[in-house]
């Protein structure tokens, strides 16, 4: 009896822990690698490079993003027929699905600083930040069709149900709600005190819970300037008021160090849970490095030894 009721103290004490939402783990792109990304504490690990067409790498992987199926899509922005890709999430390779062959970019690479989401209807939508634009995509044959003009710099997309936001950067680190009609971009807020100093690139996402992560790239520096930052920074953001939440920065390898961290996902786009009409994607909660998923695997071992105390024993 005695030890029947220290297993059934114990399993009252851990259930508490093991009910706590666990911290999601995402994956982060930089130029052409793929990085398994922690949340906490916030850590990046290689998984691979993404490879390369024609000869050219998939450089400038952006607009990270989760859609039907649990299936990862970038663009690479340093090619000229800025294609869409799948990224393998065990070894970061590349396939390629189609061609955008989009325009207007600026530098070296015709850069049109892209970002990407998909909604629940299983919609992949496309802003440019140097266009300032917005796009429906179908990545399968890379049929575009503009929505309109955004009138802000939006460098990162994300959607919650069928709701679409918008990060912007460059200036005016600010969170936007989208409208998908027109491509209108509605401020929600500034970031409070995270928003005093330069951000190149905000790749944000929502996980299953509805909590908006966000990746807050430094580099390049803020035109004239020289300052160079090691390291990109995870933050969360309030979805009601822009406010972001600086956790700290995403450090790992060396490979990763002083390389901007472009695209940033932590799962699939989350959904009711009925899809709306004509289907979508259903929540998905990637894996978690939390030590909640152990104390729950420790509480079913102590339930299932505490019936086994319990059960009564034949006389001998």
């Amino acid at each position: 009896m005695r030890m029947r009721a220290c297993l059934i103290a114990a399993v009252l004490l851990i259930a508490p822990f093991s009910l706590a939402k666990a911290d999601p783990v995402g994956y982060g792109v930089a130029f052409d690698q793929l990085y398994r990304v922690e949340t906490s504490p916030p850590r990046a690990t290689y998984i691979g490079d993404a490879g390369s067409f024609g000869g050219q790498p998939y450089g400038l992987l952006k607009g990270l993003t989760f859609g039907p199926g649990n299936t990862l899509y970038a663009v690479s922005d340093s090619l000229s027929q800025k294609p869409v890709v799948t990224l393998s999430t065990s070894t970061g390779a590349a396939t390629y699905l189609s061609a955008l062959n989009l325009s207007g970019g600026t530098g070296q690479f015709n850069s049109l600083d892209f970002a990407s989401a998909f909604t629940c209807d299983g919609q992949m939508w496309l802003s440019s930040a140097t266009t300032r634009k917005l796009w429906r995509v179908n990545p399968t044959n890379g049929e575009t069709t503009l929505v309109g003009a955004l009138g802000q710099t939006i460098t990162g997309l994300a959607a919650k149900g069928n709701e679409l936001f918008g990060a912007g950067g460059r200036g005016n680190n600010s969170l936007y709600k989208i409208n998908t009609d027109t491509g209108a971009a509605a401020l929600v807020g500034g970031f409070g005190t995270a928003s005093s100093g330069w951000i190149s690139t905000i790749s944000i996402s929502f996980d299953a819970n509805g909590t908006l992560w966000s990746v807050l790239n430094y580099l390049p520096p803020a035109p004239g300037g020289s300052t160079l930052t090691d390291w990109s920074d995870l933050a969360r953001i309030d979805p009601s008021s822009g406010i972001a939440t600086v956790i700290g920065p995403i450090t790992g390898p060396e490979s990763l160090r002083g390389i901007g961290m472009t695209g940033f996902t932590v799962g699939q786009t989350p959904c009711a849970t009925t899809p709306p009409t004509g289907g979508g994607p259903s929540p998905a909660t990637l894996p978690s490095a939390s030590s909640s998923s152990l104390l729950v695997l420790l509480l079913a071992l102590l339930m299932a030894a505490a019936w086994r105390f319990a059960e009564p024993r034949a006389p001998q």
